[in-house]
């Protein structure tokens, strides 16, 4: 580990102990997930209150893309459950349009903002000549920069990933990945001293909420009444320790809630 700054690097040795997915950083989620049916590429238009049995339940609404052929194009909206449960899982912005009842906690996350993300990952033509694998980056543009290709199991060429700054994201929400890759690879180059000549590879991407301004301080969210939770990084703090707590308080409610039915 090292701070980069205006071509320096110095070497910093906190002690911590770091851990990161392997063969890549889905594979925590993928493990917890081995039994259970996921359905993925899917968006979730409505979550509605029902009655099912004389016992109150929800509804999701699920929109999913058809396939693109001359007789059916477009998406197909269908209704899933009835459930006995619904955990939001996503930031607040995406689900708080979602849900017709409201919940006790609309109120607690509405003054929840967030602060976005630029993710960057490059792929010199040759190794860069930098003796660490993670950097903490002092410039206006980036904060972070990590070797990917050092990650257990990534069997890829040398890599780097590029995080921004938030306050630096901030302004450059709706621009296009290309116009804010530029700027990036110069700021690495700015703070290591290191050129990047021709990568083979360069690609942006925005992380919207990428992290909670400031985040609520609690576990998760829970209203028993209508047996609808929620859960993230932005209750507990934006890391992913925060994100796993907050996961498994709400699951802890909702399996409460199983025992005593």
């Amino acid at each position: 580990m090292a701070v980069a700054t205006d071509g320096r690097l110095e070497q910093k040795s906190s002690g911590t102990v770091r851990y990161v997915g392997s063969p890549g950083m889905n594979a925590l989620a993928r493990d917890l997930a081995v039994g259970i049916p996921v359905q993925t590429g899917s968006t979730v238009t409505a979550v509605e209150p029902t009655s099912a049995g004389g016992e109150r339940r929800w509804t999701v609404s699920v929109a999913a893309v058809a396939a693109a052929t001359a007789a059916n194009a477009g998406t197909t909206t269908t209704d899933e459950g009835p459930f006995d449960a619904v955990i939001l899982a996503a930031p607040p912005p995406q689900w708080l349009p979602l849900v017709t009842e409201i919940t006790s906690f609309h109120a607690a996350v509405q003054p929840v903002t967030f602060l976005p993300t630029w993710a960057a990952m490059i792929a010199p033509t040759d190794p860069l000549p930098i003796d660490a694998d993670g950097l903490f980056i002092h410039d206006p543009v980036l904060s972070w920069a990590a070797r990917n290709s050092s990650k257990p199991g990534r069997e890829t060429p040398p890599a780097w990933v590029l995080h921004s700054n938030p306050a630096w994201a901030a302004g450059r929400e709706e621009m296009a990945p290309e116009e804010v890759l530029p700027e990036m690879i110069d700021a690495f180059q700015r703070a290591t001293g290191v050129k990047i000549a021709n990568p083979e590879y360069a690609v942006a991407h925005r992380w919207r909420y990428s992290r909670a301004e400031p985040a609520l301080g609690v576990a998760a969210f829970w209203d028993g009444e209508l047996g609808i939770g929620a859960c993230g990084d932005w209750c507990a703090g934006s890391r992913i320790e925060g994100a796993y707590l907050s996961g498994v308080a709400v699951a802890e409610r909702v399996a409460e809630r199983i025992a005593e039915s």
